[in-house]
């Protein structure tokens, strides 16, 4: 998913509602295109992580990961 959202936040992308011509007009530079692109990044890598503890039978540490990620979501494990 993620690797997904980096790709598609490099182009313009038409706003599925038919409001704009792009959801995405307000990232408008490349300094901010980097920005966002480092972020979900940053997002993939911590995903990967996550995955790979849940794998392997750590999932409190599999759960913080994720709470990286998505704060308000995950509760404290136990």
């Amino acid at each position: 998913m993620f690797d997904k959202a980096i790709a598609l936040v490099q182009r313009q992308l038409a706003d599925p509602a038919g409001y704009s011509a792009d959801v995405g007009e307000h990232v408008d530079t490349q300094v901010k295109i980097k920005a966002l692109v480092d972020r979900l990044t940053w997002a993939r890598d911590r995903s990967l992580e996550a995955i790979q503890l849940a794998n392997a039978g750590n999932v409190p540490a599999a759960i913080e990961k994720w709470r990286l990620i998505i704060p308000n979501y995950f509760p404290a494990y136990g």
